[in-house]
């Protein structure tokens, strides 16, 4: 795997989880394309809490430095990792940061379900690829990472269902 595909990889899951809902609320068996912009936000909101839950300052840390390794770059692995822990932990915390809305096709037929179902195993999924690797991993090491390309099944159940609203791509 190359150091592109890898880290195009990596950012598209992260991609996801930054754009999918959580427990908001929201009737589970409503499908995407009928989101009102009150579900949407709602969604949003949960998406981050839920993230930040799981992940933590320390996992978000790595996962924005250990993106230089994809570019052969170690030095500056460590150096975003440090500089990140050394700054207080300021999560993203209003859904105005999220606009799900202009990332679910009109034709979308899956549910709220189907979308929280695929963002809470990708969190656990990255969460488990992040525990594994650091700063002095090597490019051989990321890419034994076994699935990392097309993450959890449900997310690939859901790309298959929608296939414009950009995950495995």
């Amino acid at each position: 795997m190359s150091g592109m595909k890898l880290s195009v990889a990596v950012l598209s899951l992260s991609s996801l989880l930054w754009s999918c809902g959580g427990g908001s609320g929201t009737d589970q068996s409503k499908k995407l394309s009928d989101l009102t912009e009150q579900d949407i936000a709602a969604i949003c909101q949960e998406s981050i809490d839920l993230f930040v839950e799981h992940m933590g300052q320390e996992t978000i840390c790595k996962l924005s430095a250990v993106i230089m390794i994809a570019f052969g770059d170690q030095e500056q692995c460590n150096s975003m990792y440090t500089q990140c822990m050394a700054t207080p932990f300021d999560p993203i915390t209003t859904a105005g940061e999220c606009d799900l809305s202009e990332q679910i096709p009109a034709e979308c037929d899956a549910t709220v379900g189907e979308f929280m179902q695929c963002e809470e195993e990708a969190i656990i999924f990255l969460g488990e690829i992040l525990s594994g690797i650091s700063c002095s991993s090597s490019m051989e090491d990321l890419a034994a990472l076994e699935g990392i390309e097309q993450g959890p099944q449900s997310c690939i159940d859901l790309a298959e269902k929608c296939p414009n609203l950009g995950i495995n791509d």
